[in-house]
């Protein structure tokens, strides 16, 4: 990710350069993915997010917060897929949360975020058994 610069020079039949080409330069970005769920400022017992994919995106880092400047982060997950049930027993309260785009490199991109109350599950509710793979940092 970042801003990268590049030239031509080219080579005579005997392999002699010639004079380079002026510089040029490009920024390599990778998008941040699209939230899905759950929904701006959603009240929430279950607290499974999903996102789209992002154009250059290998895998996804996912923070958590209780402060919508991220700091510091609670939680953080690195995961392939495109959803996420913490593996931690998160505490009632309000949580902001991000999704950042990660290349093959591991260079971290762009990322978007949003926040969610976790309220009490209703009485006689069976937790979500399924779970995203994912790896605590």
């Amino acid at each position: 990710d970042g801003l990268h610069y590049w030239r031509v020079t080219g080579l005579d039949a005997d392999g002699d350069p010639g004079t380079p080409s002026s510089g040029r330069s490009f920024t390599k970005s990778i998008d941040a993915p699209v939230l899905v769920s759950p929904g701006v400022n959603a009240t929430i017992d279950t607290p499974t997010m999903s996102w789209a994919t992002a154009t250059g995106a290998a895998r996804f880092k996912v923070e958590l917060s209780l402060n919508s400047s991220f700091s510091p982060v609670a939680y953080t997950y690195n995961t392939y897929n495109t959803q996420l049930t913490p593996v931690d027993t998160l505490p009632l309260n309000t949580w902001y949360w991000r999704v950042s785009s990660l290349d093959t490199d591991g260079n971290v991109g762009n990322n978007n975020w949003r926040r969610f109350t976790l309220v009490a599950q209703p009485a006689g509710s069976v937790p979500n058994a399924a779970r995203s793979f994912s790896n605590r940092v």
